[in-house]
């Protein structure tokens, strides 16, 4: 990956954390785990039943997040 995008990207998630409650931090954080085990799963370009079950966990977790907010 791009150093400069990198650095963008750390920029946005720090603009975005800075003036969030906690519960707006969880919720964003929980966000990004979806889309790290989504990437995680797609390295392959297959998901397997375990990967599958991992995705549907973080999301679980990112609905129980948003829900609370």
């Amino acid at each position: 990956m791009n150093p400069l995008a990198v650095l963008k990207l750390a920029m946005t998630l720090y603009s975005l954390n800075k003036g969030q409650s906690a519960v707006a931090k969880v919720t964003l954080k929980e966000g990004l785990d979806v889309v790290h085990a989504i990437g995680d799963a797609l390295k392959d370009k297959r998901i397997t039943a375990i990967e599958k079950s991992k995705i549907v966990e973080e999301l679980k977790q990112f609905s129980d997040a948003a829900i609370s907010l």
